[in-house]
């Protein structure tokens, strides 16, 4: 899993590598994994599911745009699916 933590690292110092990265991995199908609730989100952002299986899936461009704000609290993750 890739920790939201360490992309906001990354953005502050080069926001160009950030750019790079999401047109090479921006397709991607991800679940979002949140530690602070120690669940994934639901599809939609609706609520939290603590099964894999009631993830929801988000392309890693949306997931990135729907949690970039978060703060180092949420523990944001993104989960790639292979």
């Amino acid at each position: 899993m890739l920790p939201l933590n360490k992309i906001n690292q990354i953005r502050r110092k080069s926001p160009s590598k950030i750019a790079d990265f999401l047109n090479k991995h921006g397709n991607k199908p991800v679940r979002i994994w949140s530690n602070q609730w120690g669940a994934y989100w639901r599809t939609a952002r609706a609520g939290y599911s603590f099964l894999r299986e009631e993830a929801g899936t988000y392309t890693f461009s949306d997931a990135f745009d729907a949690t970039s704000h978060c703060g180092p609290e949420k523990q944001i993750y993104y989960d790639f699916i292979r």
